[in-house]
């Protein structure tokens, strides 16, 4: 496990779960992230990016700049804007397609 983590009065530890298309791109079961208090998913998510480089942030996000994965927080799905709490946990999956 990588930790990535600062020192603050005004931080919190996030952990990343590294799945399915991610694996390919961060070669951690997952990833501790210190983020500020209000963050939301779609902050962490810009942080894995700016950490992990420019493949990570396509991964996650469309040209928009708007995140194009399903966003699971504490096992349960959630909106990208939704608000984490010290020790969430979340993940980031492929969307389902298909027919």
């Amino acid at each position: 496990m990588l930790s990535l983590l600062g020192v603050g009065w005004f931080s919190m530890n996030i952990r990343v779960l590294i799945r399915s298309g991610l694996k390919t791109l961060i070669c951690e079961p997952d990833v501790l992230l210190d983020m500020a208090h209000n963050s939301t998913i779609s902050d962490a998510a810009k942080e894995l990016g700016r950490i992990y480089g420019e493949q990570v942030s396509r991964y996650l996000f469309n040209r928009n700049d708007t995140l194009q994965v399903i966003c699971i927080k504490n096992h349960r799905k959630c909106l990208p804007g939704e608000v984490l709490e010290e020790e969430d946990e979340i993940t980031f999956l492929p969307p389902i397609a298909g027919g």
